[in-house]
């Protein structure tokens, strides 16, 4: 017995040891790489991943520390906690710190501490995020949202996968762990999309990032099949269009007095099979930078209670939701003085030496009496009448929520029910209403909210 014994431990050995002392033998760990960013410094690198300057130059053999070319690997000496090569990028809609996790092989835990985060919430749209990458990770994963009656081994029978091995890719320790709601990679299926949202939705684009006063947003959801799809942005109901193809878009205004801060973008949606879906996340919206003038007017014109139900006459016209879109590209200017500017949108204004608590909702272009005002794009002209302070003034719509409006004209030379084109002439440049001086003041509005006219007027919006 004891022959045995010692047999079996000597073979043992040999089976066992020489592996173990192989492995313990072998050179130097391979330590991570982080690629260099312009605006980076070792010193700001050495700070992120706790290593010393010293250290950092001398394993990487740098020469010069004040010459880094950004797109640069360096290596992480001493980091053991993390592989892989980690890339910055901005952080997209569609995703959250478990989702990404997931996708790059990484526990949350890590991946917070790579970026410093002391909240899932910091990860707003357009956060530039720290990726570990090459360490095994599959981005074209499928995407199945977790139903109220449906089990994680319903969902891995569906996709034909191993129930435990989509448990363990979903970081989960048992199959019981799967809640509803919640959007699981399912192995073996290949279908590239953002993380946090289920297949068949490949692709969401939020544009302009970051988001400023008084900017149009446009989000745009592609997709392989039908659904139908809500959401909301800064408080203000998102209304999607079908596009040509497999996306959806929605535009929706910005205010110009929001406080610069951190809101929220809702998504959710439904699939023809009945699963339905939702995500939140954080957006940043910074200042414009606009600046401020003083603007001298009847104080008749002035009276809050006027300014209240004018507004509220304006926007029963620009709050109406056209499921038709009658515009195509950059819409033109409706001035033939496009140059003569005299006030730029959401410039702060003081009327009379009053507060400065209004701004100027439109861009205000000169020339005198009389010039020609031309629609900017297609439309149908919704009203066109007089109003106090206001003036003659005309409003078209251009279908999808977007509007264009027009004061103080001397002649309005369009009727509502109106159908105009590109260059067609709406009226004539006047002084009527709240105005220092012969103008016209052009003014935009989208999903509701008044918005930088020029934007439209050197982009081209779907």
């Amino acid at each position: 017995m004891k022959k045995f014994l010692a047999l079996s431990s000597l073979l043992l050995l040999v089976l066992f040891g020489p592996m173990g002392m192989a492995f313990a033998q072998e050179g130097q760990p391979e330590w991570p790489q982080y690629i260099i960013q312009a605006g980076d410094t070792l010193s700001s690198i050495s700070l992120r991943f706790n290593i010393s300057l010293d250290e950092l130059i001398t394993f990487n053999n740098i020469e010069d520390p004040n010459q880094l070319l950004a797109g640069t690997p360096i290596s992480l000496p001493g980091v053991d906690w993390i592989q892989g090569t980690i890339n910055p990028e901005f952080m997209p809609f569609g995703d959250s710190l478990r989702s990404l996790s997931r996708r790059y092989l990484i526990s949350p835990e890590d991946l917070a501490l790579l970026n410093r985060l002391s909240s899932p919430a910091q990860l707003y749209v357009g956060y530039p995020v720290l990726f570990p990458t090459g360490r095994g990770e599959d981005l074209s994963l499928g995407r199945a949202v977790v139903g109220p009656q449906t089990s994680l081994l319903e969902m891995a029978v569906f996709a034909g996968a191993n129930p435990w091995t989509m448990a363990a890719t979903n970081q989960l320790a048992g199959t019981w762990e799967a809640v509803r709601g919640d959007v699981l990679l399912q192995p073996g299926v290949a279908q590239s999309g953002p993380g946090a949202l289920p297949s068949p939705i490949s692709q969401v684009d939020v544009n302009p990032l970051p988001i400023v006063q008084g900017d149009t947003v446009v989000v745009r959801v592609s997709a392989e099949s039908d659904f139908t799809l809500g959401g909301e942005l800064i408080d203000h109901t998102l209304n999607f269009f079908k596009e040509e193809g497999a996306s959806y878009v929605a535009l929706q205004g910005v205010d110009a007095l929001l406080d610069p801060g951190f809101y929220l973008l809702d998504m959710e949606g439904d699939f023809a099979d009945g699963r339905h879906f939702s995500h939140t996340q954080t957006i940043q919206v910074r200042a414009g930078g606009y600046g401020f003038e003083t603007i001298t007017v009847e104080p008749e014109l002035l009276d809050p209670e006027l300014s209240r139900t004018e507004l509220e006459f304006l926007m029963s016209y620009t709050t109406v939701i056209t499921p038709e879109k009658y515009w195509q590209g950059i819409f033109q200017s409706p001035s033939p003085n496009e140059d003569g500017i005299n006030s730029y949108f959401g410039t702060r204004r003081s009327y009379n030496d009053g507060p400065y608590n209004v701004y100027h909702t439109g861009i205000d272009f000169g020339g005198g009496q009389g010039l020609p005002i031309y629609a900017p794009a297609s439309g149908k002209v919704v009203f066109a009448g007089f109003k106090d302070i206001r003036g003659n003034m005309t409003v078209i719509d251009h279908g999808w929520g977007v509007f264009s409006v027009y004061y103080h004209q001397s002649e309005i030379l369009v009727v509502a029910g109106e159908m105009v084109e590109p260059g067609h002439v709406i009226g004539m440049v006047g002084n009527t209403g709240r105005s220092e001086g012969a103008h016209l003041h052009f003014e935009m509005w989208a999903g509701g909210v008044i918005v930088e006219p020029l934007d439209w007027l050197t982009y081209t919006y779907p």
